[in-house]
């Protein structure tokens, strides 16, 4: 794993409520933790380490210890076999050219009794296996949450690698000597840094906290003085702000934002003192820029990508746009590619190959030879014949606009039932790409339609702003016109059964579709999903500069309780549950801090209440995102019992 330039992201025992004929139908196979998640080149490019979480998806889940391997990218042998046991890998990095960096967990187990861990970064012989601290923690009682250190950058010359580490309630900016061990200091964050980024010599110049709320993000710069001052604050759903080359002489880099009247989000040079934006380098009509990729090593911006019908790539260097153009050619047309890591010369890649059909795997690419090697599949129990295609389907709503979603027929029968699986944000959007829980419900057999409605992200400012105002509008008519045009295209039965599941806006969505549309869908399952608009509103103080902010981003986008209280509790599923006729499930995590859990426990309590079919169930310690992989684990497994009982695929 090598630094990102971007500034932003125990194992349960559970089975599965029917038999289960294969490592694939567990959602874990589709949807968990990958069995490869971490891998790294080797400077030169003739090896790649990667961790691999060996996870058996049968009945019931069962995960042994992490392990590392070293294999050869040109030959594909072997050249290293981990024989770790009782101890888990967080990252791993070669910068290096002697020594692979790794974080550990090394577990104390006597006599098969959890004790205790102690956490590490360790340099490893890559050839022999051979390993030493480099950084070492404290050894922790079983119980204590795990503090483990991240990888923030690192200096060949210095043979130093930066570290952020929790110490006493604040995250700390370490260098650690890969040598001696020795450390210093280069900076103090709070306890809601996310990260920071430094210069050639190790200098911090930006830092990224946390607001007091997931959804506020807040760039700091430092000053001549060396002090910490703000320069700006974002909401992470609606507008990310993307380093995509470091700052030069002039305090100058290259940005991926949309500015203030900007229709498109593109790639413009930004000043960071002056905190303004002095050109627009590229832009593409109709798409937001989404992503970017630079080399391992010198930091150079490689290209800059956005999705069309699949992800498409703005090459900054001219040198490899002939060469990207020939892998695209050599691909399947629906298949997905990046550059993950470079070796130290740029003539060795590291790729990562995705798509509908296709889960992902690494592949090595020698520049000179023109040769691709596959090294690694990311998830081994997920074979071609579990997947299926996924279809755009163009369709207009109601008023005429312009809309397209993305459809997946499901390994069923011919009159399989339909999900709706709207989209979270609502500012965010389905790409055309390997989808782990749509692919799961196909596998299961069931069609799946993920509808790309006006609100969403990625299609510029005006697709965003057709959506203010019209939660459980037009936002939702948008849905069911899709639902509709599914029909019309014949690609489900007029009188095929649907449900509908989302997550945080999708939850909302789901809840809205049970209350405005309530004899459409058979079942609705909300996931850390808003039902309560007015409750929601009401929970940002307003006398607080943060609070505020967001505050009024939603309130432009769902309306002012002070002067639209009636028209939100009009589309407010809470105050419309008395017309709810479907089996409804709610599941929320208890550390959710952008929609609060009180949100499902209030609605569960008042669907009681009026005597209707209401499930429900708490995650524990989960967030909003679901980040953990026990949290996703068992989200799926219960899914999977609740589809199977309420509206079964066969």
């Amino acid at each position: 794993m090598r630094f990102s330039v971007s500034l932003f992201t125990a194992v349960l025992l559970i089975s599965l409520s029917s038999l289960v004929q294969a490592f694939a139908d567990h959602p874990r196979a589709f949807f968990g933790k990958p069995d490869v998640y971490d891998i790294s080149l080797s400077p030169d490019g003739r090896s790649v380490a990667f961790l691999t979480n060996e996870a058996a998806h049968g009945i019931s889940v069962a995960t042994i210890w992490d392990r590392l391997d070293i294999r050869s990218t040109e030959t594909g042998d072997d050249i290293y076999k981990g024989r770790d046991t009782e101890r888990f890998y967080n990252w791993i990095s070669w910068v290096f050219d002697d020594i692979l960096i790794a974080q550990t967990v090394q577990w104390d187990v006597p006599k098969g009794r959890y004790i205790g861990y102690e956490t590490a970064i360790k340099a490893i012989d890559p050839k022999t296996g051979t390993e030493r601290n480099v950084w070492l923690g404290e050894w922790e009682r079983r119980g204590k949450n795990i503090v483990t250190p991240t990888l923030v950058d690192f200096s060949r010359t210095r043979r130093e690698i930066v570290i952020k580490l929790e110490r006493n309630g604040a995250f700390d900016l370490i260098a650690v000597n890969v040598d001696t061990g020795a450390q210093r200091r280069l900076d103090r964050g709070s306890k809601r840094t996310v990260a920071w980024k430094l210069d050639k010599d190790l200098v911090p110049y930006l830092r990224l906290d946390e607001g007091r709320r997931d959804n506020q993000e807040l760039l700091y710069r430092r000053d001549d003085e060396g002090n910490w001052k703000l320069v700006r604050i974002y909401n992470p759903l609606e507008n990310d702000f993307y380093p995509v080359s470091v700052m030069d002489n002039n305090s100058s880099m290259l940005v991926i934002h949309r500015p203030e009247k900007a229709e498109f989000a593109g790639l413009y040079r930004y000043n960071l003192l002056t905190d303004a934006y002095e050109s627009l380098e590229f832009q593409v009509e109709g798409h937001d820029l989404a992503g970017f990729s630079s080399a391992s090593f010198s930091g150079e911006p490689l290209y800059v990508s956005w999705y069309e019908d699949n992800q498409k790539k703005h090459w900054l260097s001219d040198e490899y746009k002939t060469l990207a153009s020939q892998i695209d050619d050599a691909l399947e047309s629906d298949d997905n590619w990046r550059v993950v890591e470079t070796s130290l010369d740029g003539k060795h890649w590291l790729l990562y190959i995705s798509s509908p059909r296709r889960a992902g795997r690494y592949f090595y690419m020698n520049l000179e030879t023109k040769r691709i090697i596959p090294v690694v599949k990311t998830r081994t129990d997920i074979k071609s014949e579990h997947l299926s295609a996924m279809k755009k389907v163009d369709y207009k709503a109601q008023d005429g606009t312009e809309l397209f979603g993305y459809f997946i027929q499901g390994k069923g029968t011919s009159g399989s039932p339909l999900i709706v699986l709207p989209h979270g944000g609502p500012v965010s959007r389905d790409t055309p790409d390997y989808d782990g829980l749509a692919q799961f419900l196909a596998y299961r057999g069931y069609n799946v339609f993920q509808p790309q409605f006006r609100g969403g992200g990625g299609l510029g400012r005006s697709f965003e702003a057709a959506g203010f105002g019209e939660w459980g509008r037009k936002m939702q008519t948008d849905i069911e016109d899709g639902v509709a045009a599914l029909i019309s295209q014949e690609l489900i039965a007029s009188n095929a059964r649907r449900s509908i599941l989302g997550a945080s806006y999708g939850g909302y969505a789901a809840m809205a579709a049970a209350t405005l549309t309530p004899d459409k869908y058979q079942c609705v399952f909300s996931i850390n999903g808003v039902s309560d608009l007015q409750l929601m509103l009401e929970s940002y103080d307003q006398t607080d500069v943060l609070d505020k902010y967001l505050y009024d981003i939603w309130t432009t986008r769902i309306g002012d309780p002070a002067t639209e209280l009636d028209k939100i509790k009009s589309v407010s599923p809470y105050h419309l549950l008395d017309r709810v006729k479907a089996p409804v499930f709610l599941i929320h995590g208890t550390n959710d801090n952008i929609v609060s859990v009180e949100q499902s426990r209030r609605t569960r309590d008042r669907l009681l209440e009026l005597g209707k079919h209401v499930s429900y169930h708490e995650l524990e310690g989960a967030d909003h995102s679901m980040t953990r992989d026990e949290h996703r684990a068992e989200l799926l497994v219960i899914l999977d019992r609740f589809l199977t009982s309420c509206m079964p695929a066969r």
